[in-house]
């Protein structure tokens, strides 16, 4: 009874690191382009 709740309970941690991991990267990446002059330029130009 313990050991697949111990289990599925790892499992989910495990799952809840790697999709932090991953919401890490896709965040910094989401800055990294915040900083390019590409980026700025499409953010100075107004919308429509």
């Amino acid at each position: 009874m313990f050991a697949p709740l111990h289990a599925l309970i790892y499992g989910l941690i495990l799952e809840m690191r790697l999709s932090l991991l991953s919401l890490g990267k896709y965040f910094k990446l989401l800055s990294g382009l915040h900083q390019s002059p590409i980026f700025n330029v499409f953010s100075l130009c107004p919308p429509g």
